[in-house]
């Protein structure tokens, strides 16, 4: 038995050992607490600086707000307002009630302001002073509309809008006036339509002082309804006439003339009848026509009356007139005009082609439904094609797209000055674009288009159609270099979006064939990736150049590694035509894009724009003659054509744009309680 005092020290020893265990868990146990405290300080230090910067902040904005309203009632004093002179009053009413209107900046997209329509009202009722004021300045009240009126509208509503009008038309004095007069029931008639005759009537009474005028009528409009346009309206600069369905009323014979006097118009649209001029208009430079049935007499009289045209469109409703209707035998001569657009079908334009004469037709538009349509134009071609250097062929249908075949070159080979060629909305025969080369045995000195600098293919109406297209490109290039000697990798920009439809290897065969920095792909994310793109990468220190989802160009230097990647927008100037619009952005900034040796690839064009001289692109070298194509497999909305549209010289290039007409009545219903609530106020 060990001795006593070794059982003392083992006991000894026993014990501090427990001891040290339970006191090294109640360390580890207060480590933890202590490093949750001093996070739990440092959060509550955090909080603390913040609520202590927020309320410093919104004591400084409190002291700020105190100090404005305690400084607030010296604006209302009444004699500070008694202190201003009559003349100031004027000049601040003016200033406010004669502004840009900004619900109204497009003739044919004009909306009822509210707050325009109520400025004079409020300066009127702020003091009796304030209000002689505002009664005695006639140009304060020249703004005459109510919101869309309604089949079914209160009674009291009608009798309020009715007073209204027939009180600012009697404090406008002489002024001319800005009238807009909308009926917002698609299927309303203008005999049921008790309260829009009566303001009609309360404003056909003052035609003479019109100055710009919109009026959308009910379906049922005739020459009965319009016979206010049969009085004398000198001051009349604008104006539009449409149905709110976007309709057309047909012609009739015994429509009287209408605006017999209009010295001062520059723009009129009209689609609710056809207003032929009755007085040469000198001023207008651009005429969008519907030919429907029975008006080509009216519509070469039009014509004959606007001998500074530059942009015409015709848009032809009705097939066969040529056979009841002959052609005219005045020539039509139009020395300015630059841009035509031809729409529909009606073989009267070949048979007009003797007597056309328009020396300086660059740009040519052709929205078609078959390509017969197109091939029928040949006779107008060989008359009028001589300096064309713009072509756009679209498809005439809504429904579907327009088969382009190898039939029609030979018509097309007629413009030898060709340039720029957009087909939207198109597919192509098996061959098109390599056939289209060369029309003649295939040699180097026969290309069709010889001087070409630009394709562009837009919405390609399926993936399919993209991949078809694709493929052709493919076979077009390898030729197009072969017949123009021209060293790979130079003198070529391709761009294409949707990469998603391309078919397999077009990439890597387009970066072979022009070289991987002049082949930027666009994929649906709005990723541009280089022709040598393969599993994330691509190549580096290219400048790219490409069209995104919407159509907008941008330039930039793209890299999907850890490169640095800069992007610098290229927004050209927007000006929409008929439905290029959309197409314009991309072609301006695609005209930034920079050939391989430094030098600016030529612009562009754009067929909405009209193609005058100043605007032609400068013409490249024989040798080097660069090309840009652009593919976009993107969709987007388009704009339905308007009928009738004439515009003056002065009239801005946006004045173009055309509206979608009638796109707002699906969402009728929608906006009635809140325009019920807007008009009683």
């Amino acid at each position: 038995m060990p001795p006593a005092w070794v059982v003392a020290a083992w006991n000894r020893r026993k014990s501090l050992k427990e001891s040290l265990s339970r006191y090294e868990q109640r360390c580890s146990s207060l480590r933890v607490e202590l490093s949750d405290a001093a996070s739990a300080v440092k959060a509550a230090q955090d909080a603390f600086d913040a609520v202590k910067a927020n309320y410093e902040e919104a004591e400084k904005t409190r002291a700020s707000l105190d100090k404005e309203l305690a400084e607030l009632p010296l604006v209302f004093d009444p004699e500070i307002i008694a202190a201003f002179l009559v003349e100031m009053l004027r000049e601040v009413f003016k200033e406010l009630s004669q502004g840009p209107d900004p619900l109204w900046t497009e003739l044919t997209a004009g909306q009822y302001n509210y707050e325009r329509a109520a400025v004079s009202f409020r300066l009127a009722g702020v003091c009796q002073r304030w209000r002689d004021v505002a009664m005695s300045m006639p140009s304060l009240w020249r703004y005459i509309s109510v919101p869309p009126l309604r089949i079914g509208m209160d009674d009291d509503l009608g009798i309020l809008h009715l007073s209204r009008v027939r009180e600012v038309l009697r404090l406008s004095g002489n002024e001319p006036l800005d009238v807009l007069l909308t009926c917002r029931d698609v299927g309303c008639r203008v005999k049921n339509f008790t309260w829009f005759q009566l303001i009609l009537l309360a404003i056909a009474q003052h035609a003479s002082r019109w100055r710009r005028v919109r009026f959308s009528f009910p379906t049922d409009v005739d020459e009965w309804d319009l016979v206010m346009l049969r009085q004398s309206t000198p001051r009349l600069e604008e104006i539009s006439i449409e149905l709110c369905n976007g309709g057309l009323t047909p012609w009739k014979e015994r429509y009287p003339a209408y605006l017999p006097e209009c010295p001062s118009l520059q723009s009129v649209h009209a689609t609710a009848v056809f207003v032929p001029p009755t007085q040469a208009l000198t001023s207008l430079v651009s005429a969008t026509i519907a030919v429907d049935e029975h008006c080509y007499t009216r519509l070469w009289q039009a014509l004959q009356s606007m001998p500074h045209l530059q942009n015409l469109a015709l848009l032809f409703r009705t097939q066969g007139l040529e056979v009841l209707y002959p052609a005219p035998t005045r020539p039509l001569h139009l020395p300015s005009l630059t841009s035509l657009k031809l729409s529909g079908y009606s073989t009267a334009i070949s048979t007009w082609s003797p007597i056309l004469h328009f020396p300086r037709l660059g740009t040519l538009m052709l929205h078609a439904f078959t390509a017969e349509h197109i091939d029928a134009l040949l006779p107008f071609f060989l008359a009028q094609g001589v300096a064309t250097t713009s072509l756009w062929i679209e498809s005439e249908s809504s429904t579907q797209t327009l088969r382009v075949t190898k039939a029609i070159v030979p018509s097309l080979d007629v413009f030898q000055q060709l340039e720029h060629v957009t087909f939207r909305d198109c597919t192509f025969e098996d061959g098109f674009f390599s056939h289209a080369l060369n029309t003649s045995g295939h040699t180097a000195s026969r290309i069709a288009w010889p001087r070409l600098k630009s394709i562009r293919i837009d919405h390609p109406p399926n993936p399919q159609a993209l991949t078809a297209v694709c493929y052709e490109l493919e076979d077009f290039v390898g030729d197009l270099t072969a017949f123009r000697s021209i060293p790979r990798r130079q003198g070529f920009r391709v761009s294409v979006t949707d990469t998603a439809s391309l078919p397999y290897g077009f990439r890597a065969a387009m970066g072979y064939a022009l070289g991987p920095d002049n082949c930027y792909f666009t994929d649906t994310a709005g990723v541009v990736h280089g022709a040598d793109y393969s599993d994330g990468e691509i190549s580096d220190g290219s400048e790219a150049a490409f069209t995104d989802s919407d159509g907008d160009a941008d330039s930039s230097s793209d890299n999907d590694s850890d490169d640095e990647s800069d992007e610098q927008d290229a927004d050209g100037e927007l000006e929409d035509g008929e439905d290029e619009g959309d197409a314009e952005d991309a072609d301006e900034g695609a005209a930034e894009e920079m050939d391989g040796d430094g030098a600016e690839l030529p612009e562009h064009h754009d067929p909405s724009a009209g193609a005058s001289v100043e605007d032609e692109p400068a013409t490249a070298t024989s040798a080097t003659l660069p090309l840009q194509i652009f593919v976009n497999g993107s969709d987007w909305d388009t704009d339905s054509p308007q009928d009738l549209d004439y515009k003056a010289s002065d009239s801005d290039a946006s004045d173009n744009e055309e509206e979608d007409e009638g796109a707002d009545d699906d969402d009728d219903e929608d906006d009635d309680d809140d325009e019920e609530e807007e008009d009683e106020e």
